[in-house]
């Protein structure tokens, strides 16, 4: 049931208890909005994927640890 809940019927409408997935597309958007660059799909099989982002430290932002560590 679980296969045919969450594969079969992939988008269909969810209650209390059922599994809820995003496509990729949206956790990809969702890397995006977080200020990540570089989002992108390392592996996918069937629902599962492995997923990539990384984001770029401002060192001069006035909270980064290295300005942190040289208050110090």
């Amino acid at each position: 049931m679980w296969i045919t809940r969450n594969v079969v019927q992939f988008g269909s409408p969810r209650a209390s208890g059922d599994d809820c997935h995003e496509t990729i597309e949206t956790q990809l958007a969702y890397c995006s909005a977080a200020g990540l660059t570089g989002a992108r799909i390392l592996w996918q099989r069937d629902l599962w994927a492995i997923l990539f982002a990384q984001k770029v430290l401002d060192l001069s932002e006035p909270g980064s640890m290295a300005n942190r560590r040289r208050a110090q």
